[in-house]
């Protein structure tokens, strides 16, 4: 837990800026857990939780087709992190015609509606 907590308070920071009220009801949802409400089985790092987020996930070199994440709420954000020792990465949204190359520790946000 202690090696993501940079990163995700840095998308914890993004999400407060962008969209303020996901960022709370986030925020509300993850105490509720660490108080061991709305959770089934306690989990032992559940406190240790850093993020306002209930899940992350990591692409590790890798290339993925495109595809439209099907879980979630359309109105949402997914949130994008570029980092480690690689030299090169690249987002495209086909349905756009955006190719991007991104930065080394670079961070943004996808709106859920857009397949990325």
């Amino acid at each position: 837990m202690d090696q993501v907590q940079h990163s995700e308070g840095l998308c914890n920071a993004i999400m407060a800026l962008i969209s303020p009220e996901l960022y709370d009801s986030g925020l509300k949802a993850i105490e509720l857990i660490k108080q061991g409400q709305e959770i089934v089985k306690p989990h032992p790092h559940q406190q240790q939780w850093p993020s306002i987020f209930i899940a992350s996930q990591v692409i590790v070199n890798r290339v993925t087709p495109p595809h439209r994440d099907s879980g979630g709420c359309p109105t949402h954000y997914d949130l994008i992190m570029s980092a480690g020792t690689h030299t090169k990465a690249e987002l495209s949204v086909p349905e756009l015609g955006v190719h991007l190359s991104i930065a080394w520790r670079c961070c943004g946000s996808v709106w859920k509606g857009v397949s990325a």
